[in-house]
């Protein structure tokens, strides 16, 4: 072996291996790489919290406002700014209205109820209706509530000049705006003598009255009056014996209907054919009635109506209830109604379909709902007839609406013709930057407005 082998055989490891003290060369890019990765995670967690916050007040807001609109408006439409501002500046309305907070400089809390002050409740009054006001209420987080940030300042570390007061604490103010649209669902009436629920009465006259009118003549006597406030009409119950309904102007043909629930059934609401169903409208009448005489099922309050229920009504012609006591019972709890102002769901077509012995399963489709004025509920077996006066709707609080009444007023084939734009959504209107006037006799719920949705 010669000594220049010897000599290559001696270097050769260290020249296949050159690496070998140099493995913790890594460990700073490690280092470095964990605390990148730890700040933007902290910086992420800063900007997630101030979203969640602006999510988390906004829907705060807008349950607020839609509770006060619905709780604090008055029959007829009359609107009360007062009694609304009442509501909303009540703590006990801060409960559930919860939302990302500092942590103050008192307080360790990272989250708190959202409170109102009177600065954050303004009206705004619909340019294309003087007599109705929309409600714009703002929810903050902003001075000892404002979002402390503790990762974004890391960003300004090294710089020379101070931290922006934005990157320090984060505030935010979150506005919407809520006014009334067409009713698409009735609640059910509170339980006959429950003192514990406010606004009792106020309760009754918005679960729906067992008494449907038709859509035809309904929405031809709302469009001739669509700048009017309140529209009088007559509401003719139909018989199979009459046809209960008048050619002349301001006439509506009307039914009794049942809006007891049933189960076991295809149907939701039960039948109006047979002695039972009679007697369940007679408990739904003795629930709006002044009447202490309640039937033998007592006083029920009638159950949720909405947009797409069918309805069975009453024949008055019908043996179950012509009968020699039950029609004058019928009549007298429905003529002791209070003259006050109700919901009524409206029915497609242009006469009720009633439920005669003959067909027990006819139906009336619940379109929309009426809401009107009863000033004369004397009817007689003779004759049938309600003096009533279709009025402009507040928002109801027993009501809710959905966008989803466009679709089904234009809609090939839907409940409501091409002509029923009377219960669809109300529309901003450019010009006058309000909303389109709301038309009599048209229930409304309430809800956000089509025009204003904004943060400041």
């Amino acid at each position: 072996m010669t000594r220049a082998h010897e000599r290559n055989l001696k270097a050769g490891p260290a020249k296949r291996f050159p690496g070998r003290n140099a493995g913790g060369s890594v460990m700073p890019f490690i280092a470095l790489s964990v605390i990148l990765l730890t700040g933007t995670l902290g910086i992420c967690s800063d900007l997630m919290r101030d979203y969640q916050a602006v999510r988390e007040l906004k829907f705060a807001a807008q349950q607020a406002a839609l509770y006060a609109l619905s709780l604090s408006t008055t029959a007829g439409g009359v609107y009360n700014p007062a009694g609304i501002s009442s509501a909303l500046l009540n703590s006990s309305l801060t409960i559930n209205n919860v939302a990302q907070s500092g942590p103050g400089q008192s307080s360790v809390a990272w989250s708190a109820p959202v409170s109102f002050s009177q600065s954050d409740i303004v009206f705004f009054t619909n340019p294309a209706d003087n007599n109705e006001a929309f409600l714009r209420l703002t929810a903050r987080r902003q001075g000892l509530t404002a979002l402390k940030q503790f990762f974004l300042p890391l960003l300004f570390t090294g710089l020379n000049s101070s931290l922006p007061a934005s990157v320090q604490i984060f505030n935010t103010a979150q506005t919407v705006e809520v006014l009334g649209q067409p009713a698409t669902r009735i609640g059910a009436g509170p339980p006959a003598g429950q003192t514990s629920l406010a606004r009792d009465g106020d309760l009754y006259g918005c679960a729906a009255l067992p008494l449907a009118i038709s859509y035809q003549q309904f929405a031809a006597l709302v469009a001739a009056s669509a700048t009017s406030s309140s529209v009088p009409v007559t509401l003719d119950l139909v018989s199979s014996s009459s046809s209960g309904s008048k050619t002349s102007p301001g006439h509506i043909p009307a039914a009794l209907v049942n809006l007891s629930a049933t189960t076991g059934s295809t149907n939701y609401y039960n039948s109006a054919a047979g002695a039972l169903p009679v007697s369940q409208l007679q408990s739904q009448l003795a629930y709006f009635s002044s009447s202490s005489s309640a039937p033998s099922q007592g006083v029920v309050p009638p159950t949720f109506v909405e947009v797409g229920a069918q309805l069975s009504a009453f024949d008055p012609a019908a043996p179950a209830f012509s009968a020699a006591k039950v029609l004058p019972l019928t009549l007298s709890l429905f003529n002791q109604l209070p003259s006050r102002y109700y919901v009524l769901p409206v029915i497609a077509g242009s006469t009720p379909n009633l439920a005669a012995s003959t067909s027990p399963n006819a139906v009336n489709t619940v379109v929309g709902f009426a809401y009107a004025r009863i000033v004369s509920p004397n009817i007689s077996p003779t004759s049938y007839s309600v003096d009533a006066v279709l009025s402009v709707s507040p928002p109801l609080r027993n009501a809710s609406s959905a966008a989803g009444m466009a679709a089904l007023s234009t809609s090939s084939g839907g409940l409501i013709p091409a002509s029923g734009a009377i219960f669809s959504p109300r529309l901003a209107d450019p010009v006058s930057g309000g909303v389109t006037r709301r038309l009599p006799g048209i229930a409304l719920a309430p809800a956000l407005s089509p025009r204003f949705a904004s943060a400041q």
